[in-house]
């Protein structure tokens, strides 16, 4: 009968197994890291354009209360996406756990690069409307006292105009947001279960 003296312990031996099996992890999640973008990027581009405000921007009460004359929802989206990145944590195996995956970023803080954009802003004689300022941040605040919007066949939009008799005018509440709640947030809030299903599909 043949003897085998191991010259580790087992602590050894199954912190090297568990150091092999996260190399090997970290390896598995560097290649599947450009599929694991381009799924959480379709999701999270369906996600906004099926949330109720990038809808009623394209032809509901949002173009009508703002007095959109053309959709500003494409380069607005495009926006966003283009934030996206996703940066591989390096799986590590102390103390027999795996710790590791992915971090998704996207969108800064101060929504500089969509605010930017010549589309989120209608313009008009004698300057411009920051629309898309006022549905991400001003929450329900008057933002104009003295007019309100008046619904019907007229105005820039073909939809509606204001008019004093409607006033105050404030971003419609089923709508309006603020710095840290708005569409973007609700948007992938509301999706969270769908992009963390699509990452795991990607990974087994």
């Amino acid at each position: 009968m043949l003897n085998i003296a191991l010259s580790e312990s087992d602590a050894a031996i199954t912190k090297k197994i568990y150091a092999a099996l996260a190399k090997e992890l970290n390896l598995y999640l560097i290649q599947k890291t450009p599929k694991v973008m381009e799924r959480v990027k379709s999701d999270i581009e369906a996600a906004l354009y099926g949330c109720p405000e990038i809808q009623s921007l394209k032809n509901g009460r949002l173009k009508a209360d703002f007095g959109l004359t053309s959709d500003p929802t494409g380069p607005i989206v495009s926006s966003i996406l283009s934030t996206l990145n996703i940066k591989t944590e390096k799986v590590s195996a102390a103390t027999k756990t795996f710790k590791g995956g992915f971090t998704l970023t996207m969108q800064p803080n101060d929504y500089s690069n969509i605010l930017s954009l010549s589309a989120s802003k209608q313009i008009i004689q004698g300057g411009s409307i920051p629309w898309l300022k006022w549905l991400l941040t001003l929450g329900d605040s008057i933002i104009i006292a003295n007019f309100g919007v008046e619904y019907g066949p007229f105005g820039r939009s073909g939809m509606a105009r204001m008019t004093e008799k409607q006033r105050p005018f404030k971003v419609n509440s089923a709508f309006s947001g603020t710095n840290s709640d708005n569409f973007i947030t609700r948007a992938l809030s509301t999706n969270k279960t769908t992009i963390e299903k699509s990452i795991v599909k990607v990974l087994t």
